[in-house]
């Protein structure tokens, strides 16, 4: 696998050959000049991108565990994909209309948020847990498929975003838990 893996990347490298030389170079400048202007500016991008990293690899795979699963219905990905971001977007956008936030996450790393919408989306994301393992198992049954690895996927991600950020307030638990969860 891997030597299939390493041949096709090596036709992608051969292609585009002045992008892979020259964006490592162009990053690390860009993230030292960050860095030089603002520290708060700095460790603020790399909060905002590990969020982004950790949803979008978790979204990777269940993507692919659903196609290994039979899913090809378009609306059935779409649905998986949204059903993936409202057990993990919205925890956070949750945590973050609180008052404190102790952990890793310092004020100003993202925007406040009013308080008001702690109600509504706690809603949202209930009515998002609810409504998508009825809509997997209706659709399973019709369908004749078996996706559960991508329903474990979603489980995991809704039962552990959902502890850190809703009920515990706490990213310490989150980024521990998501690095021995999502990467060994």
């Amino acid at each position: 696998v891997s030597v299939a893996i390493s041949a096709g990347f090596a036709d992608e490298r051969a292609r585009r050959r002045w992008f892979y030389r020259l964006a490592p170079p162009l990053i690390l400048a860009t993230l030292l000049a960050m860095n030089a202007y603002s520290a708060q500016l700095f460790l603020s991008f790399f909060a905002a991108y590990s969020v982004y990293h950790f949803i979008k690899q978790e979204l990777g795979w269940m993507m692919i565990a659903a196609r290994k699963g039979g899913a090809r219905d378009p609306l059935d990905l779409r649905v998986d994909k949204l059903a993936l971001y409202a057990v993990t977007a919205l925890p956070l956008v949750f945590y973050f209309a609180a008052h404190e936030k102790p952990g890793w996450f310092r004020d100003g790393d993202f925007p406040k948020l009013p308080v008001e919408l702690d109600w509504p989306l706690f809603l949202l994301w209930l009515a998002g847990v609810v409504a998508y393992p009825t809509w997997f198992f209706l659709r399973r049954r019709r369908a004749g498929w078996r996706g559960y690895g991508k329903l474990f996927i979603w489980a995991k991600n809704a039962l552990l975003w959902s502890l850190t950020f809703i009920f515990w307030y706490r990213d310490v638990i989150w980024g521990l838990a998501v690095l021995t969860l999502s990467h060994s």
